[in-house]
C-alpha cells in the first residue's frame, strides 16, 4: 500500500506495407496404370511455390513519458478477510489522477498525443501503471493459530498427496476452508506538470 506507482504514457507509431513472399504447397496427381490384370494408382506428389501480397506492420517511432507526481495516496478497498481463516485475494490495479491535478493530467496526455500526431499514418497511444512488488493472486491468513495442518505443513502435504494420486483431495480441502475476494489496488496521484 505505501509502493510508489509508476506510471507512463506510451506512443506507437507505425504503417502497413505491402510486401509479397514464396510460399510453398504441394500438388498431388494421380494416375491408373494396368498392371498384371488390375488398375492400381500412382501419385506423384510434387512441391510447387506460389507467390502471396500481406500486409506487414512496419514501426516508425516508439516513445514514452513517464508521469511526474509529487505524491500518491492508496486509496484500495481493505478487503474483509475476518470470515475464514484463509482467504484467496485476486487483486488488480488502478488509478487515477487526484481531482486537483485531473486536468495537469489531461494537458501532459494532449501534448504527449500532439506531439506525435504526424509522425506516421496510424499511432496507438496507451498508459502503463504498475505498482512495484504488486501480486495479481494472493493467499492470506489472519492468525497462524486459524490455519489446518494439512494447509500449514503444505510444502510437504501436497507432494505427499500428488505421489498418492489424490492431489485433488487437497486443492478440493484447500477450497472448502477458504474464502475468495477481488480487490482493487487504487492510488490516487498528485500529478505535476512535465517541463
Amino acid at each position: 500500500q505505501e509502493a510508489n506507482p509508476y506510471i507512463t504514457e506510451t506512443a506507437h507509431c507505425y504503417h502497413y506495407e505491402t510486401r509479397t513472399r514464396q510460399v510453398p504447397y504441394t500438388e498431388t496427381t494421380s494416375q491408373q496404370v494396368y498392371r498384371n490384370g488390375q488398375y492400381t494408382t500412382n501419385y506423384t506428389h510434387t512441391t510447387k511455390y506460389r507467390t502471396e501480397t500481406y500486409q506487414e506492420v512496419v514501426t516508425r517511432h516508439h516513445d514514452s513519458l513517464p508521469i511526474k507526481y509529487s505524491k500518491s495516496v492508496d486509496k484500495s478497498a481493505v478487503p474483509d478477510i475476518a470470515t475464514f481463516s484463509i482467504c484467496k485475494l485476486s487483486g488488480t490495479e488502478t488509478w487515477e489522477p487526484s481531482s486537483d491535478t485531473r486536468d495537469v493530467y489531461n494537458g501532459v496526455v494532449r501534448d504527449f498525443q500532439a506531439k506525435h500526431a504526424h509522425c506516421d499514418v496510424h499511432r496507438n497511444f496507451g498508459t502503463n501503471f504498475g505498482i512495484p512488488g504488486f501480486k495479481s493472486s494472493l493467499l492470506t491468513y489472519i492468525s497462524e493459530d486459524d490455519i489446518p495442518f494439512v494447509v500449514r505443513n503444505g510444502a510437504c502435504m501436497f507432494p505427499l498427496f500428488v505421489i498418492l494420486g489424490c492431489s485433488w483431495f487437497f486443492r478440493v480441502y484447500l477450497s472448502g476452508i477458504s474464502g475468495a475476494q477481488a480487490v482493487a489496488f487504487k492510488k490516487e496521484v498528485a500529478v505535476l506538470a512535465n517541463v
